[in-house]
């Protein structure tokens, strides 16, 4: 294939990259000569959830036994929110 540095891998013919590889390294050639494949977003959207979660040691079968667990995940989802 002749491709043993990052400079012939830019200068490769893009429909070879194509029929031998995967779409993944076509971006990263389409990148590396300056075409963007992803948009960039300037602001990450907000937050829709919030999740806090934890295993257990042992098998719960009770209500008494998960319920202190349930209020320090209440918690630490509040102290989340209040960021």
């Amino acid at each position: 294939m002749g491709i043993g540095t990052v400079l012939q891998l830019a200068e490769s013919d893009i429909r070879f990259i194509r029929k031998h590889f995967t779409v993944v390294l076509e971006r990263t050639v389409r990148e590396l000569r300056g075409e963007p494949c992803l948009a960039l977003e300037e602001f990450a959207p907000a937050k829709q959830e919030i999740i806090c979660s934890r295993s257990f040691g042992d098998r719960i079968t009770a209500y008494e036994d998960i319920a202190p667990g349930d209020l320090q995940l209440c918690r630490a989802g509040s102290r989340k929110a209040a960021r």
